[in-house]
């Protein structure tokens, strides 16, 4: 059965209900989950007095607007988020792409400027829905990535972005945890960037998080007591696999610079680089591996 809608009115409804819920930008949220059910952009949601849709799809426009009053996260009932100007397929298998990781990416991008179709290794640990190596890829043309991750479901997600960017013949994908698929694979000292966007959420901070936020699977973000549980791995196992100069590059908590950075002086590498996010909090380190 076919319905006619006045979108005003739609647009109007989905904004109240939105309101009622709590949802802060009630008004954008709605004009987006709209366009998204209709599949037409925002703009003509305002050109357009009616439209007809399928009694099917106004069902899931009730549907995802009770969701989204859960407060179900957007990228999941939308099914992509925006990273690096590229949409990328998200569901609930993983970490939704965060704005600030954008700085991870940008900072191998940056040390590998001048030699852009040099035939880069890269390892990218604990890929989640592979934003990080497929974004890398877009930007290095002579690529290879080799990804891991413990979930199966999580690389699953990270297969369909990198078929849908192009770049799946460039990736290699391992299931398990950090480094341990890669023992045997004849990869050591070869490798000339290692990055990673571990859990880091510490305890109190999983306790707080946000309702949407816990959506999201808690593997991803807790990093024990602490937040700190998998970088002495990280830091350590990475001096195995990286060449002599190459770069190690981490996302890190706003409280744990200090931490890392006396993990990291430990011996094998050089002075690290701390780099800011938008909000000015210390972010991602880079530093490289001594020749």
């Amino acid at each position: 059965m076919i319905l006619k809608i006045i979108l005003k009115e739609e647009l109007k409804k989905g904004a109240e209900y939105l309101l009622h819920a709590g949802i802060k930008h009630y008004q954008l949220e709605s004009e987006i989950l709209l366009s998204h059910i209709l599949e037409v952009s925002r703009e003509k949601l305002h050109i357009r007095d009616e439209a007809d849709i399928l009694d099917e799809k106004y069902a899931k426009w009730m549907s995802v607007l009770a969701e989204r009053k859960k407060l179900r996260p957007i990228a999941y009932l939308l099914g992509k988020k925006e990273f690096m100007s590229m949409d990328f397929f998200v569901d609930e298998n993983v970490l939704i792409p965060r704005p600030e990781t954008e700085f991870l990416v940008e900072k191998v991008q940056e040390l590998a400027r001048d030699k852009r179709n040099f035939p880069w290794w890269i390892i990218d640990l604990g890929a989640g829905s592979g934003n990080i190596a497929v974004s890398l890829l877009k930007h290095l043309n002579e690529g290879l990535v080799f990804a891991t991750d413990i979930s199966g479901d999580a690389l699953k997600v990270a297969k369909k972005n990198a078929e849908k960017h192009n770049v799946e013949n460039r990736i290699v994908f391992f299931e398990g945890c950090w480094f341990l698929p890669f023992e045997g694979k004849n990869l050591e000292g070869k490798m000339d960037f290692i990055v990673s966007n571990p859990p880091y959420l510490t305890r109190v901070e999983m306790d707080s998080i946000t309702p949407d936020v816990g959506y999201e699977p808690k593997k991803a973000l807790y990093g024990g007591e602490d937040g700190l549980r998998f970088y002495p791995g990280i830091i350590n196992g990475a001096l195995k696999f990286l060449k002599p100069g190459g770069y190690l590059i981490l996302e890190i908590g706003v409280e744990h610079k200090e931490k890392i950075l006396n993990l990291i002086d430990n011996g094998g590498y050089d002075k690290p680089e701390v780099i800011k996010d938008y909000s000015g909090f210390d972010r991602v380190i880079a530093v490289r591996k001594t020749v």
